[in-house]
């Protein structure tokens, strides 16, 4: 299992470059094992012995939210059917996080003076970095309320955050 730490992710632009964006959330699990000795078969068709097999009996997972720690926890499980209540119990805690915050979109928050300064005097559009003519709209991230920059209308309508 690889861990690491992901702040940001890269990803293409709409120009070509590559810009970061914010990781929303990540998660990173282990399950425990117990090897229990198998009796070799009769069998002469393979050429693979098995010796021993892998019995999961625990897991723990981290899920680790970027926009709002109050979301982030660790789960513990040892017990019986183990695999099945992993797959369970982190389906239902990422979906209560989807449920409570990620499908819920904020209102922008009022700008400050330092905003309406950026905003005003953009030349290039925060989403695409293309030329600003003068018809430009205020973006925002809809998990935090806060502005992100000026842009054009159609990308910030088509720049939205991914429902899986």
């Amino acid at each position: 299992m690889v861990y690491a730490d992901f702040e940001t992710i890269l990803k293409p632009s709409l120009s070509g470059t590559v810009e970061e964006e914010e990781v929303l959330s990540s998660s990173f699990g282990d399950c425990g094992t117990i090897i229990k000795s198998v009796h070799p078969g009769s069998s002469s068709a393979s050429r693979t012995t098995s010796v021993a097999s892998h019995m999961a009996y625990s897991f723990g997972y981290y899920i680790k939210c970027n926009f709002n720690d109050r979301f982030s926890k660790y789960v513990t499980y040892r017990g019986v059917n183990c695999s099945k209540n992993f797959v369970n119990t982190l389906r239902d805690d990422m979906m209560y996080i989807y449920d409570n915050y990620l499908s819920v979109i904020a209102p922008m928050q009022t700008l400050s003076k330092d905003d309406e300064i950026v905003f005003s005097s953009s030349d290039k559009c925060s989403i695409c970095k293309e030329y600003l003519g003068s018809y430009r709209v205020r973006d925002h991230c809809h998990l935090s309320g806060k502005f992100r920059g000026a842009a054009h209308s159609s990308c910030n309508l088509n720049f939205k955050i991914p429902h899986f």
